[in-house]
């Protein structure tokens, strides 16, 4: 099994995937047209992959001989850490999605006249 900086594959692929639904989220969220909800498809479905890698189970069906000279690590705090940092990431860009574009503010024009004079 490869690992890559100590983690696995599919825990850089996830961090790749989240890096880069958010970038396009930020750079196409001014756009005009249809692009514009490019990002928010894409961070939907970073959320979706990162469930559905979750709740697949990663344990063999049949039983694996024991091999001693392995050495396991049972500390899983950098899988929790980068979860909480995709999860605070997917907040963050869904209140800028809702603060920009949902709540898009309304501007008044100036009175010239008034009737009251």
């Amino acid at each position: 099994m490869g690992l890559i900086f100590g983690v696995g594959v599919g825990i850089v692929l996830l961090a790749s995937m989240w890096i880069l639904s958010l970038t396009v989220c930020v750079f196409t969220s001014y756009s005009t047209g249809t692009i514009r909800y490019l990002g928010t498809i894409l961070i939907l479905l970073s959320t979706l992959l990162t469930i559905v890698f979750i709740v697949i189970p990663r344990k063999p069906r049949y039983p694996v001989p024991i091999d001693d000279s392995l050495i396991y690590e049972y500390q899983e705090s950098h899988l929790v850490l980068l979860l909480v940092f995709c999860c605070i990431s997917a907040f963050i860009g869904f209140v800028f999605y809702f603060v920009h574009h949902i709540m898009q503010p309304i501007h008044t024009m100036p009175m010239t006249k008034s009737s009251l004079s």
